[in-house]
């Protein structure tokens, strides 16, 4: 087959486009370890989120928070993180109004992040409050149903976990490999955390359960 040298250049420039492309899409930024807030206070909040991007370099990030019933006092703000914090972003958010809901979310590189709520503290006597209480979270152990089934509460004003939040414990014979449900979800490292890399690992697996994200 004969093959002029425009269609050769043009065939020479997929193929070196190919692996571009492809190392493009691996640093892609995304959002699988969902969104948090905690640690209210009556005019603050912490957000926190994890990007996922395989890359040395730093990156930035938006992040935005709205009142829930859409009638002003939103917050925005620009930052950046890298591989010195393992990609997670923790933002303080100031000035904020009492006993107020928001909504709020990331973003990087144009993609998105899921939408999460939060709350204020209120200001003042408070007539009621309605509390989560969690425990002894061991990935390997089972299905974390208990947070799907905090996540459907009609009303939840805070949760409290009590600890363990993540287990240092990892490899075969470990407490809660002997789990039913073990082989499907084997702890990452699969040894005992250590290192600060290993319990960065662990709690980045943790995260990405659905039910703990909800």
């Amino acid at each position: 087959m004969q093959v002029d040298r425009r269609r050769a250049l043009v065939l020479l420039g997929l193929g070196a486009a190919a692996p571009a492309s492809a190392a493009r899409a691996r640093s892609a930024p995304s959002f699988q370890h969902g969104v948090a807030s905690g640690d209210p206070l009556q005019d603050r909040v912490m957000l926190w989120t994890r990007i996922s991007a395989r890359r040395s370099d730093d990156i930035m990030y938006s992040w935005r928070l709205d009142p829930s019933d859409g009638k002003g006092g939103g917050k925005r703000g620009t930052g950046v993180t890298g591989p010195e914090r393992d990609f997670t972003v923790k933002v303080d958010v100031v000035n904020l109004e009492p006993g107020r809901a928001y909504t709020f979310q990331f973003e990087c590189d144009a993609v998105k992040s899921p939408v999460g709520r939060t709350h204020t503290l209120p200001d003042g006597p408070t007539k009621d409050v309605v509390l989560a209480v969690c425990t002894c979270a061991l990935y390997p152990n089972g299905y974390f149903n208990a947070y799907g089934a905090i996540a459907r509460l009609p009303r939840v004003d805070a949760v409290i976990h009590l600890g363990d939040y993540i287990y240092e414990y990892g490899g075969p014979g470990s407490y809660g490999m002997d789990s039913p449900v073990a082989s499907e979800r084997p702890h990452d490292p699969a040894h005992e955390c250590l290192s600060l890399s290993d319990y960065r690992r662990r709690h980045a697996q943790y995260k990405t359960d659905p039910q703990l994200q909800a």
